[in-house]
């Protein structure tokens, strides 16, 4: 007798598989992404040109690198992320910035020290950056047109909703339907933690992860 392996899905009563609102893979976070990317893509078709993506964390500024790298499918193509302490970037780091596709994509862009930050203007290819200062002054010396996006505002009831949605649609098990947030409850958790999408989406993983085992509708706001 053959004994068939099951796996346990226990959100599969409301078609999902898996809490929707858990860490995110780069790929499926770029996959899941609520960003218009054609208009940038068509901007950095133009030439010498910086598109920086301003906010605070949480607001979504490394989610529209991905989703950048993702729609433009460039060959060689990686978001270039610089941890703190960037003074001791170690050597590999410039190897990979020879072999970084077009555009480069850096986030946490304003952790740049001046010689790096100076051999990647000089260089005059397309850029993305994720950055919490606003780097216009010297992308404008290196000579770069430069369109600033202030990540955040954006974020009212109705972009947390698609957020949430996607994220919901992402974890489908079947073609049947799946819960949906709605703008009420949408509303309620703008007021609570404002532009701030990363604390929502902790407040929302970790409100269906307490109904594991529980039967109904699922619950987004108690």
């Amino acid at each position: 007798m053959t004994e068939t392996k099951t796996t346990w899905l226990p959100f599969s009563h409301w078609n999902l598989r898996y809490n929707p609102f858990g860490e995110l893979t780069p790929s499926e976070r770029a996959s899941v992404a609520v960003v218009d990317v054609e208009p940038i893509a068509q901007r950095l078709a133009e030439g010498q040109t910086a598109i920086q993506f301003i906010g605070k964390c949480g607001r979504g500024k490394t989610t529209r690198l991905l989703a950048i790298q993702r729609h433009l499918v460039v060959p060689g193509s990686a978001t270039i992320y610089l941890p703190p302490m960037s003074w001791a970037i170690p050597r590999w780091w410039h190897k990979t910035l020879q072999i970084a596709g077009t555009p480069i994509i850096i986030d946490e862009a304003q952790r740049m020290p001046p010689p790096i930050r100076f051999a990647i203007f000089r260089r005059r290819e397309p850029l993305v950056l994720g950055t919490h200062r606003d780097l216009t002054g010297p992308l404008r010396r290196a000579g770069y047109r430069v369109f600033t996006y202030h990540v955040g505002a954006q974020n009212d009831p109705y972009h947390v909703a698609k957020v949430a949605n996607a994220r919901l649609c992402a974890a489908r098990l079947t073609a049947a339907e799946v819960p949906q947030l709605s703008i009420q409850d949408a509303q309620w958790l703008v007021t609570r933690f404002g532009d701030d999408l990363r604390a929502i989406e902790s407040f929302l993983y970790n409100q269906v992860q307490q109904q594991v085992g529980c039967n109904g509708q699922m619950r987004f706001i108690d």
